[in-house]
């Protein structure tokens, strides 16, 4: 059974995807970066004016739609990763080990 934290098979499906319609052309750090940005407030949106709730309050179509959003965070964070040649592995663990 594959590890579900293991995102090297979706690094490489959304970097094809991106490569096969011609994208990367527009992915460049500061448009990576900018749409990075706009998917985490897409995601925030979808709190806003509401109370503080549990995941186990969120209804089904409301957690996909959650999903979708965070999965487009998740997609162009790999892409960027990607075309930085930047090791996430050790920079996650490197940033957990710095103070602040």
């Amino acid at each position: 059974m594959p590890d579900s934290w293991d995102l090297s098979e979706c690094a490489r499906k959304a970097v094809a995807f991106r490569d096969e319609r011609g994208f990367k052309t527009f992915n460049d750090p500061k448009n990576l970066a900018a749409a990075i940005s706009i998917e985490a407030a897409e995601l925030e949106e979808m709190f806003l004016w509401r109370g503080r709730e549990e995941f186990g309050e969120i209804d089904r179509e409301r957690m996909s739609e959650i999903a979708d959003e965070r999965a487009d965070i998740v997609i162009y964070a790999l892409i960027f990763a990607h075309d930085a040649e930047i090791d996430l592995r050790a920079a996650v663990d490197a940033r957990i080990k710095k103070p602040g």
